[in-house]
């Protein structure tokens, strides 16, 4: 009864702030893309969505009235004219999630700049490539990929179909229980010019790292998810993620191309977003054993914390990513309030110096599996920061142009 009444009055809540409220509200110059009958975004923060010049945007389309089940639909896959808003498709993929998209980026490959997205091929997962000089398909890898090195030498990747089942909305269920291989989640790097495996890394492999006492609990479930190499190539991070007794605990670790050189970073049981300033130090969100809950810069060698944020920025959870010129300018966000709005800025690490740059509303039918973060990324330049935003109760992309700081 009671918990009906409050289910009752949240909802209420939320009508009455949707109807009489702005649903974006954001201080500086921005263009919204994506049009009523369709969700229109991203995907994930850790990509690149621009082109090299920032004129085009990569985003993924789907029917606006699809809140399910993300491979139920095959997910048109295109690029929008910054200038026009025309959003022209250029192929579809039936492998995608809600919250990582199907990974679709700009990528160098074979020695230029293509469109890389997971997709299947006679039912196996693969990584195509799309150039948009040619307007056709020009290379396929045969796995799907979560990452790249910068100069796509090398890629990372993780068993998809397993994240999914025990992170919803963030793989990709194409394999059913029954024609799935026993669980054996993995970390495999490949040399993408000789599509040779590198590396393999299994859970077993990582347990003697720092364990902590509650990995070897009767029931644990562990996983990998969010694989991100450094800007050299020569580190790659990743998340350890094990749950008991309905607890989840994350930590992240740091390795050599190589497999080997593996390294606890954090040395704690919570980390949940991550961006690399640079080849040796890593920004997280996360709870720190001596100083908290906040944002905590790391040494990726498992050395220790460097600084933190502290005070000077919300101790909310978000997503962060530094401008790409300017490594000491962060931007990210705020998961949804009790006013159901999601947050924006931006934060000078030499300077210590934050800035607000809005909210935007979110809509409670986007929730759980299929919420609608803001991920901010920044473009190619530094010019634009791109977000998802659900403000208008269907996905959309909005266009931050901030003013220069």
């Amino acid at each position: 009864m009671i918990s009906g009444l409050k289910s009752m009055i949240k909802a209420i809540l939320h009508m009455f702030l949707y109807k009489v409220r702005k649903s974006i509200n954001i201080n500086e110059s921005y263009r919204i893309y994506g049009d009523e009958g369709h969700h229109t975004f991203i995907g994930y923060y850790d990509i690149h969505p621009f082109d090299p010049q920032d004129k085009l945007l990569l985003a993924g389309r789907c029917r606006s009235d699809h809140n399910g089940r993300a491979m139920d639909v095959r997910l048109d896959l295109g690029v929008i004219d910054l200038a026009s808003g025309d959003f022209k498709c250029f192929d579809q993929t039936p492998l995608w999630c809600w919250q990582q998209g199907c990974r679709l980026q700009w990528q160098s490959f074979q020695g230029k700049v293509q469109i890389a997205y997971n997709t299947l091929q006679d039912g196996r997962a693969i990584c195509a490539f799309y150039d948009i000089e040619v307007g056709r398909r020009s290379a396929a890898l045969p796995f799907p990929v979560y990452c790249f090195t910068q100069d796509g030498g090398l890629a990372a990747t993780l068993d998809f179909n397993d994240l999914q089942m025990c992170r919803p909305g963030y793989g990709y269920d194409y394999q059913s229980l029954s024609e799935a291989a026993p669980r054996n989640p993995y970390i495999r790097i490949y040399d993408t010019g000789k599509t040779e495996l590198r590396a393999e890394i299994h859970v077993p492999d990582i347990l003697t790292i720092n364990p902590h006492p509650s990995m070897h609990e009767d029931g644990c479930l562990h996983y990998f998810n969010h694989l991100h190499f450094n800007p050299s190539g020569t580190r790659l991070m990743v998340f350890h993620i094990w749950e008991v007794q309905n607890k989840r605990r994350v930590r992240a670790l740091t390795m050599a191309p190589d497999g080997t050189d593996i390294r606890d970073v954090t040395k704690g049981v919570h980390v949940s977003h991550y961006w690399w300033l640079d080849d040796d130090q890593l920004l997280f969100y996360a709870t720190d054993t001596d100083h908290g809950i906040g944002y905590h810069i790391y040494n990726q060698d498992g050395s220790g914390r460097i600084e933190s944020f502290g005070h000077y920025v919300p101790q909310i959870d978000g997503h962060p990513s530094t401008h790409p010129a300017n490594k000491s300018l962060v931007v990210s966000d705020t998961v949804q309030d009790r006013l159901y709005r999601r947050g924006l800025w931006l934060y000078d690490i030499g300077r210590r110096k934050k800035c607000d740059l809005g909210y935007l509303h979110s809509v409670d039918w986007l929730s759980g599996e299929q919420r609608c973060d803001l991920h901010p990324r920044w473009s190619s330049t530094g010019r634009y920061i791109a977000i998802d935003s659900g403000h208008n109760g269907y996905r959309q992309i909005v266009v931050v142009e901030p003013k220069q700081r």
